[in-house]
């Protein structure tokens, strides 16, 4: 399972302030990263910025979403590198 991991709480959301040019290439990165890594499951918990981006990448896609453990992770900049599963590093240009 995949775990995402982002700087911020508004990761992938308009809020106010925000360009839309901003908040919209933080989703095409999401979904070009779970693109590329093409997991079987991913772990979404909550409804809110990458969580709620990432259940709609799944439910397009028919991948299984849960909010059990992760086994690997998906880390935007600014997000906290865990140590104990492997990572992979997404940048958004």
């Amino acid at each position: 399972m995949i775990l995402l991991i982002t700087g911020s709480r508004t990761f992938c959301e308009a809020t106010p302030g925000r360009e839309r040019d901003e908040y919209m290439a933080e989703r095409v990165a999401l979904g070009f990263a779970l693109d590329m890594i093409g997991p079987a499951s991913i772990v979404a918990a909550g409804d809110m910025g990458a969580t709620r981006w990432a259940r709609i990448w799944a439910e397009r896609r028919g991948v299984d979403v849960t909010a059990g453990m992760a086994d690997s992770a998906i880390v935007f900049p600014g997000g906290h590198t865990p140590t104990d599963i492997p990572i992979y590093q997404a940048s958004i240009t």
